[in-house]
Formats: structure tokens, sequence, C-alpha cells
């Protein structure tokens, strides 16, 4: 049987010599679409990644901004507290020192009519009428010189 170029091409083969090189193709193709895949994927980790810190930072700007207006709230409450307390104080001292100067002014007075009236004959006759028609109504008004008619 001689070989001839139609039965060498009609002869089954047996092996192909390109099979280990396409297989090397093959998981380089590979290789190279799961290292695109991990820098896709790295690049995703990183934006959500700054995405995480970027919501970090705003939540620890708006606590830091809501600390900072609690704290002036604390200070103006504060600062309204011991003024009011201030003002209460002083309307405490104002009120102690009228009720010293009307005390002074009845005790000077008491002095001033004890001083003047005291010894006064007429005026003890007077005050002893007083005493003894005091009690009916009418009299003490008349005594007083108001007018009972008119009450």
């Amino acid at each position: 049987m001689a070989l001839n170029v139609q039965w060498r091409w009609s002869m089954p083969q047996q092996g192909n010599p390109d099979y280990v090189a396409q297989g090397n193709r093959n998981a380089f193709s590979e290789g190279l679409g799961a290292i695109a895949q991990g820098i896709l994927k790295h690049g995703e980790n990183q934006r959500e990644d700054q995405k995480l810190a970027q919501a970090q930072s705003n939540w620890d700007k708006q606590f830091a901004a809501q600390q900072e207006q609690r704290q002036l709230a604390n200070a103006m409450q504060n600062r309204q507290f011991y003024e009011q307390k201030r003002m209460n104080d002083q309307a405490l001292l104002n009120q102690q020192y009228q009720l010293q100067q009307a005390q002074e002014q009845r005790q000077w007075l008491q002095k001033f009519y004890d001083q003047f009236f005291g010894n006064d004959d007429e005026y003890k006759e007077l005050q002893e009428l007083r005493k003894k028609f005091g009690g009916n109504g009418d009299a003490s008004l008349v005594m007083m010189g108001l007018n009972p008619a008119l009450r």
C-alpha cells in the first residue's frame, strides 16, 4: 500500500499536536479573565470602602455638630438659670430692703408718736373713749370722722 495524499487526509488522527498549546491558551485566557474580574472587584470594593468611609465621616461630623449644639444649649440654659437666679436674688434683696425701710419708718413714727402724743392728756382721753366706744360699729366710724350712712 502506497502512501499518497488522499490516504493522508483520510487517515484518522491519533493526537492533536496543538492540544497542550490550546489548553495553555485557554488557561491563560481564564487567568486574564480572573485578573480582570479581580481588578473590577477591587475597584468595587475600593468604592464601597470609600462610601463607608464617607458615611462614617458624615456621621462623625453630624455627631460632633449635634454635640456642639447640645453644649451650646446647655450653656444657654445655665446662663439663663444663673441670670434668673441673679434676678431673684436681687428681687429678694430689694424686698428685704423695703421691709427693713418700712420697719425703720414704723419705728421712727412710733418714736415720733410717743414723743409728741404720748404725754398728751387730751389724746389719752380720746384713746380711752375710742377703746370704750370702739365696739359699736357706728360710733367708731363717727369718732373717726366718717358718716355711717355712706357705708
